[in-house]
């Protein structure tokens, strides 16, 4: 299939090259010639703008950071003004559940199917072909989609309608905030007994509080990651937020923990 690919950043770019080795003829465009700079020489072929991609792919999978950017990609810049009746637009990024949705009714208009589906894994996950993809959308759509989310995914489930993807997302980056704090305060925990911080954790990885979490809760109290990943984390907290509010739920235990994980996080931020 002729696939389109736009966010070539830590997590998108492994994926795009899974995309290229599976066998499809990859599209690709960036901002910056330094975003498409490890596909020159290859099979793929770089594209002058996302309008140009829409009107040469079947399927455009979109991974840039947040609403602003899918809004600018997918609106400003033409991406689906110029895709094709019965093509596919696929929603990488983690996004408010209302901007999948306004953009499955204006592709609707065109005949454009949109997946709302967002992706779990990391940059590990993605060039390890392991991420886990969270689909919102038609079930005909998912399977016209689904050699391409193969080529770089071990779990991809519909959960859902439009929307579903993004709040299953929201969900799952929520609790794992809320995890990478409980991990923190284990650790801390075990400090004050006396124990040794690698021994303990190693201990912990090993025994039944094993978790990914865990694995990398240390790691995101560096400066440099902690401004970086708690960012990240506090727009997705944010989000799940704005959900439950809106349905007028008070905040879960979850919601609780991760927000105050953000906090934490941003405090050592640089």
């Amino acid at each position: 299939m002729n696939v389109g690919f736009i966010g070539l950043g830590n997590q998108g770019l492994p994926i795009a090259q899974r995309i290229l080795a599976g066998g499809h003829h990859l599209h690709v465009w960036g901002r910056r010639e330094t975003s498409v700079a490890p596909f020159v020489g290859t099979a793929a072929t770089i594209v002058g703008s996302p309008a140009a991609m829409g009107f040469l792919c079947e399927i455009v999978c979109v991974c840039v950071l947040d609403d602003e950017a899918v809004r600018d990609v997918v609106f400003h810049q033409g991406l689906l003004a110029a895709m094709h009746e019965n093509s596919v637009l696929a929603i990488h990024s983690t996004i408010s559940p209302a901007l999948v949705r306004q953009i499955a009714e204006a592709a609707d208009d065109r005949g454009v199917h949109v997946l709302d589906a967002p992706v779990s894994g990391g940059s590990v996950g993605a060039a390890a072909g392991t991420m886990a993809v969270m689909v919102g959308g038609a079930s005909a759509a998912l399977e016209q989609a689904l050699p391409v989310f193969q080529t770089f995914a071990s779990a991809v489930r519909r959960v859902g309608e439009v929307g579903a993807g993004q709040l299953c997302k929201l969900v799952n980056n929520c609790l794992f905030t809320a995890n990478v704090g409980l991990a923190l305060d284990a650790i801390a925990v075990g400090e004050s007994l006396g124990l040794d911080r690698e021994a303990l954790t190693a201990m912990l990885q090993a025994g039944s509080a094993a978790s990914f979490a865990l694995g990398v809760a240390p790691h995101m109290m560096n400066p440099a990651s902690a401004a970086h990943a708690g960012g990240l984390l506090d727009k997705d907290v944010s989000l799940l937020e704005h959900q439950t509010e809106a349905l007028g739920r008070a905040a879960s235990t979850m919601q609780i923990t991760a927000r105050a994980t953000v906090q934490e996080i941003l405090r050592h931020a640089q």
